[in-house]
């Protein structure tokens, strides 16, 4: 049963580590930044239920989430030998 299908669903809370599964379930999106933890976007999924992982604007999504967790474990690393030079 989907979520929200039988029972009006004010909001859930879903944190995870998976871009996939968050564009499969979300209606909304919040990306994180690295430090300090401030929202970096707050992106609405305009992809129809029951999302097809194999459709184009799935992926094209999936993508451009991953361009931003990327970008932000870069700056971790970049943070990172900064600090390792300074000792």
């Amino acid at each position: 049963m989907a979520v929200g299908a039988v029972v009006p669903v004010a909001a859930i809370l879903f944190v995870t580590h998976s871009i996939e599964e968050a564009v499969y379930l979300a209606d909304r999106i919040v990306v994180m930044t690295y430090r300090p933890g401030t929202v970096k976007r707050d992106l609405l999924v305009d992809i129809p239920r029951m999302r097809d992982p194999a459709a184009p604007e799935f992926n094209a999504l999936k993508r451009e989430l991953g361009v931003m967790v990327m970008e932000e474990q870069q700056r971790h690393h970049t943070e990172e030998l900064r600090m390792a030079a300074v000792d």
